[in-house]
């Protein structure tokens, strides 16, 4: 939900002159980001406020009328505006998060191409360095 990067012109124009690339989305959950409260973000990172951060992301659950994070993430994952994604991959830490992924692609709705306009649009554009998970300083 986060990545702002598919949204960009030269990848649009990149999938349209390339419509038999399969792409695999993976981190839906950016490494488990989205379940952690300000305290477990990575940090710092610059231009990223946690607090702000996971305020944002408990908001988006409740306007788009998810049971929760794994739901809203899933949901936004399986839209129809993300359409261009073929599928997904997701980590699992223990038998519990599996079963929620599982009742989360089973069960969700997907996001209407308004409702992820909403996320998009709450979210804004993070900085790079939060999306990928290998320039995240590390918790002394």
């Amino acid at each position: 939900m986060l990545d702002w990067r598919w949204r960009t012109p030269e990848v649009a124009n990149a999938f349209a002159a390339r419509p038999d690339v399969i792409v695999h989305a993976r981190s839906m959950f950016l490494q488990g980001l989205f379940f952690r409260e300000p305290s477990g973000w990575p940090g710092p990172i610059k231009g990223v406020n946690p607090a702000f951060m996971v305020s944002k992301l408990k908001q988006l659950v409740i306007d788009c009328n998810k049971k929760n994070m794994a739901e809203l993430c899933v949901s936004f994952s399986l839209s129809p505006a993300n359409n261009f994604i073929t599928c997904f991959l997701t980590g699992v830490d223990n038998l519990a998060q599996l079963e929620m992924n599982i009742s989360s692609f089973k069960d969700t709705i997907p996001l209407t191409i308004e409702q992820v306009a909403h996320v998009e649009k709450t979210l804004g554009k993070v900085p790079e360095d939060l999306l990928d998970p290998r320039f995240w300083p590390k918790k002394n």
